[in-house]
């Protein structure tokens, strides 16, 4: 009996993992995931405790980022310089988000919600942001600052390709991310890159209105 229970309760749990990744966060609950796990509701109350207890429960079950040190082997920029450097973990990053579909979609419903997934993910996602930026002599926010911006364009597209099973070419991703990142990032080799100020004056500008930024994906 104790073994089918937590057979049972695994597998609930992939039901809600797999539902939350192929479909995102705007039908999930607890009918959803019992439908998706061909179990009766109560068993979700009865093993996690409600909708947070599942969530939590997929906190602790799934890796939100890559391991620090293979992304800074793999993405790292032969230039030294700090912007090229910052450019190339750019690009890693939102290659590697884009290879997570569950992160994208917590992603997509972190811009709306709080709960326990997403609060979890940012928290991860801070964490991760923290130690990318140590030795680039940055600000603590300017990273999660850019990435933010890139993000608020690129997210609808990829969401739309998730939806529709449709895949990005990397070298169009790669190529949309750094026409992006010219827009946002400074390219004065000075001691101290003031990211979050470029970008202040980037969004300002009329001759660089965000609006005809490079940012379709569909």
């Amino acid at each position: 009996m104790h073994r089918d229970k937590n057979k049972t309760k695994e597998k609930i749990l992939q039901s809600a993992i797999r539902l939350l990744t192929r479909s995102g966060f705007h039908d999930f609950g607890i009918n959803s995931v019992a439908k998706e796990a061909g179990h009766d509701k109560v068993l979700i109350y009865r093993y996690f405790g409600g909708l947070n207890g599942l969530l939590i429960a997929i906190t602790e079950k799934v890796e939100f980022f890559p391991d620090l040190p293979t992304f800074k082997e793999n993405w790292a920029s032969e230039d030294t310089n700090t912007t090229s450097t910052l450019i190339a973990y750019i690009t890693g990053y939102v290659r590697e988000i884009f290879n997570r579909p569950l992160t994208l979609q917590i992603l997509n419903w972190e811009l709306i919600e709080d709960n326990p997934l997403t609060t979890s993910y940012k928290e991860a996602r801070n964490q991760f942001e923290r130690n990318l930026l140590l030795g680039l002599n940055l600000e603590d926010d300017d990273l999660h600052f850019v990435i933010s911006i890139l993000f608020g364009f690129l997210l609808p597209g990829f969401l739309h390709r998730l939806d529709h099973n449709k895949s990005l070419d990397t070298k169009e991703l790669d190529e949309l991310i750094v026409r992006l990142c010219e827009y946002l990032l400074p390219t004065t080799k000075t001691d101290k890159t003031k990211v979050k100020d470029n970008i202040r004056v980037v969004l300002k500008n009329d001759e660089c209105d965000p609006n005809s930024l490079p940012t379709e994906l569909l």
